[in-house]
C-alpha cells in the first residue's frame, strides 16, 4: 500500500518536473528547424519561477469562478496525466531464449526452399455500360 502511494507521488513529481522540459525541447526544436536561435531549453523553468513569484490580481467584481478556475485546470490536467502509466513494472513474458531461436531457424537453413504454386489468373473484369436514355 505504501509502495503504491509512493509510486503515485513519484509519478506526480515526475510529470510536474518533466512538463516544462518537454515544452522547452519543443520550442528549441521549432526554432532550430526554422534556423533561429530560439529560447534555451530551460526557459520554461525560468518562466514558471517568475510566474510563481507574482501575486494574483483579482478584480473586485470577479466571482469565485475566477479564483477557482486555475486550480481546477491544474488538478484536472494532473489527474489526466495520472491516467498514463509512466513507470514500467517488470513482467515475466514467455520470451524464447537465443538458443531456442537459433534451433528454430536451423530447419530453414538446411531444408531446400519449396516453391509455392503459381496463383491462378483471375477472370477479366467486364464493365457494362449503362443504357443510353
Amino acid at each position: 500500500m505504501i509502495g503504491q502511494a509512493l509510486s503515485i507521488v513519484f509519478h506526480v513529481a515526475f510529470v510536474l518536473m518533466l512538463a516544462p522540459l518537454v515544452t522547452g525541447f519543443n520550442r528549441t526544436l521549432k526554432a532550430r528547424v526554422q534556423t533561429r536561435r530560439g529560447p534555451g531549453l530551460l526557459q520554461p523553468y525560468r518562466d514558471l519561477y517568475k510566474l510563481l513569484r507574482k501575486g494574483m490580481v483579482i478584480p473586485d467584481t470577479a466571482s469565485w469562478i475566477f479564483t477557482a478556475t486555475p486550480f481546477v485546470l491544474f488538478v484536472s490536467t494532473l489527474l489526466a496525466s495520472l491516467l498514463i502509466p509512466s513507470i514500467m513494472v517488470p513482467i515475466r513474458l514467455p520470451w524464447i531464449t537465443f538458443q531456442e531461436a537459433l534451433v528454430s531457424q536451423i530447419p530453414r537453413v538446411l531444408l531446400p526452399e519449396t516453391r509455392l504454386p503459381a496463383p491462378k489468373t483471375a477472370p477479366p473484369i467486364v464493365l457494362l455500360a449503362a443504357p443510353a436514355a
